[in-house]
């Protein structure tokens, strides 16, 4: 994965389903829609990451127990990288 403070390209892609599964019981996916039409570039991909963490599934004890979210705050998660696997991005998660 290229630097995450790199505007560079990641996908062209205008659509993209972002697969969330650390540390969550299953994997949950979210989609996002690209706002520049131009797909999206590794900081845009790590800006949604950290958003989708705070704004959903960290939100509050309620949405952590629906997501199944064990052991971790979100102040104890890294982004490792991520990949394109064609019908969705998976992300490597860690703490």
């Amino acid at each position: 994965m290229p630097d995450s403070n790199n505007s560079s390209v990641f996908t062209t892609k205008n659509e993209i389903v972002l697969r969330f599964d650390y540390p969550l019981e299953d994997e949950h996916d979210f989609k996002f829609v690209s706002k520049s039409g131009s797909g999206f570039t590794v900081s845009e991909i790590v800006a949604l990451i950290q958003e989708t963490y705070q704004k959903e599934i960290y939100k509050d004890e309620t949405t952590k127990a629906e997501y199944g979210v064990w052991g971790h705050g979100i102040d104890d998660l890294v982004i490792v990288g991520f990949d394109d696997e064609g019908d969705h991005i998976s992300l490597h998660i860690d703490s």
